[in-house]
């Protein structure tokens, strides 16, 4: 497979917007009122990111917030959605078959 060099540019740009959109994120779960973080070097360069963070006195702190691993998962959904657990549970008995387990819907999850 070739990609074109336009098409791996916006590849990598898209990918490091994506980092420090994420980077972001993680480092908002600190509360820091001032925080900086952006792209640092040339545009279709080697990409770095650049992290500012003022008063920060736990560096080794931040470094595994940010390098902590996202987890993505795929489930399949077989049955459902039950308006509540016993319903759910009531459509197999009263036991789930083996290897299954019960989730909440994802509006559910971003309440």
């Amino acid at each position: 497979m070739h990609i074109k060099p336009s098409e791996l540019i916006a590849l990598k740009e898209d990918t490091v917007k994506r980092a420090i959109d994420t980077i972001g994120n993680r480092i908002d779960q600190l509360g820091l009122a001032e925080k900086s973080v952006q792209q640092y070097g040339r545009a279709g360069a080697d990409y770095e990111i650049l992290i500012q963070l003022p008063g920060v006195d736990d560096p080794a702190r931040v470094k595994e917030l940010i390098g902590t691993a996202a987890v993505l998962e795929i489930t399949d959904v077989k049955d459902g959605p039950s308006p509540t657990r016993d319903a759910a549970l009531a459509q197999h008995g009263g036991v789930l078959p083996l290897g299954s387990r019960l989730a909440k819907d994802a509006a559910a999850r971003r309440r």
